[in-house]
Order: structure tokens, then sequence, then C-alpha cells
């Protein structure tokens, strides 16, 4: 167990050794450990006197969404948003297409159950020619998410674990960018990014779960897609259904407003009026 944890030791601290001329947050692609200042958390959301790090804040919140290739069930698409729990504001935002080497609508087996991706979302085969490798959207969604912004005239970062819609999302991109780690990961048996130092961590906050539990609560039926669900809380989807982008946002908007129910403590008797 001693050589064990002598080894881990010695690994860790070579990762260590190679990020002393990265920025704070910065990783390396193949490391087997987050390399970088760890995040630490903090009640009063201000920087940590131990550490000086700027802590996260449950009030700033970043909200991801993928879209799918079905069939072969590889991203295609990446959206991500950081949000003011407080105001209701769209802080960042960033969308990514994502190349994939198999073809859209390429099926081993065709199913007719299996919608039209470029009609439901839009993205189209040459749009996905040009995409980015998955790799450079996640650090492209990871800049967003690490950044530093202001909350009540403090410095803050979003919380670690982001809003989704359903649930999952963050841990389909965790496994898909290990699937697809290069040959040399792969004959190691590494990782390329630690779990417990994965930008959104180990969980995420389902949205949807939080939705349907306050219509329970309020004796209310709350199933059904995102789009109407916000007609229940009075709200109405902006942007195009089944873009990644759009729909990290309005999942966002659907957790602000019941973060303002839950604050004015009301319960849902008509639908609410959009101020």
């Amino acid at each position: 167990m001693d050589n064990l944890r002598g080894q881990k030791q010695s690994e860790l601290n070579k990762a260590i050794e190679q990020t002393k001329n990265l920025k704070n947050g910065e990783y390396i692609i193949g490391a087997p450990y987050f390399v970088g200042k760890l995040e630490n958390y903090s009640r009063d959301l201000c920087v940590n006197e131990k550490t000086k790090e700027i802590a996260r804040s449950p009030y700033i919140l970043t909200s991801i969404d993928l879209e799918m290739n079905p069939g072969k069930y590889e991203i295609i698409q990446v959206g991500a948003c950081v949000g003011n729990l407080y105001t209701g504001e769209i802080l960042a935002k960033e969308s990514c297409i994502v190349k994939i080497k198999t073809p859209l609508h390429d099926y081993d087996e065709p199913d007719k159950r299996l919608c039209d991706i470029t009609k439901l979302t839009g993205i189209k085969q040459e749009m996905v020619d040009i995409g980015m490798s998955l790799f450079e959207a996640y650090e492209i969604i990871r800049k967003i998410h690490d950044d530093i912004y202001t909350l009540n005239g403090k410095q803050v970062r979003p919380f670690r674990n982001p809003l989704t819609w359903g649930g999952g999302d963050s841990l389909e991109l965790l496994n898909e960018l290990n699937t697809k780690r290069s040959l040399k990961d792969k004959l190691l048996k590494r990782n390329i990014i630690n779990k417990d130092f994965y930008c959104f961590g180990r969980r995420w906050i389902d949205v949807k779960t939080l939705f349907q539990t306050y219509m329970i609560d309020n004796e209310k039926y709350g199933q059904g897609g995102l789009s109407r669900s916000l007609l229940k809380m009075g709200l109405t989807f902006k942007g195009k259904k089944h873009d990644a982008l759009d729909d990290a946002i309005n999942t966002f908007y659907m957790r602000h407003q019941l973060f303002k129910l839950v604050q004015e403590n009301r319960s849902i008797t008509k639908p609410l009026k959009v101020k």
C-alpha cells in the first residue's frame, strides 16, 4: 500500500512540475491528474484567505447541453452558458460544433425510430466536417466555466456542478473525452481527465427534476419537455429547440424562475406573467 501511495504521489509531483508555467485552471491533455490550482469552496463567497483562491458561488451557474448523432451516439454539439441566478442575466455563452468520423445518419442498422438529426437540430454534414475536436470544445466550455465573474461586488467563479435538463450531459461529455483519448493513454490505461478534477466535478444539478418536484409539491402536473415545462412556469422558449446553446440557456432560465418562486414563497395557481 505504501509503495502504491508513493507511486501515486510521484505521478502527482511530476504532473505538478509540468504546470509551473500554466495559468490557473489550465491542464495538460493526457496528464493523469488535473494540473493547475485546485478550487476551494467558501461559504462567504470571497477569496479563501489560506489559499488565495477565488471561491465558487452557487449563485453563478454554468448550464450545459449536448446534441448527439443518433445511432452511433456521438457528441456533435456542445452548448454552455454562465448565468447569474439572482438576476437571470447570461454572463457568457459558447456553442461548439464537434467533428466526428462517422457521417450523420450512417447507422449499422437503420432504424426508422431514429430522428432526422439535421431536421431536428439544424446541424448539417458540412458543419460537422469542419467542426472542432471534442477536446477543443471542452477547453472552450471549460474556460467560461472557470472564468471569474462579479457577484454583489465580489469576484467569484461558477459553481462546480453544472445545470442540465434531465441530467447526465456532463457525465456523457467526460466519458466521451476518455473514450477518445490517445493511443498512448489507452496503452497506459490512463484517463485524460480524472473524475475528481474534471471541471464539472462528479455530479450535476438536474433542473428537470427540480421542476417536477416543485410541480408535485404544488399539486400540478409536471411532465413534458423543456419548452412545454417553461410554458407551465409562465415562460416561453427563446431561440431554436434542440440547439445545444439555446437549450442550455433556457435550462438556466428555468432554474432562475424556480429560484425566484422559492424566494418569493409563491405557489402556482395560474400561469405566471412574464415580466
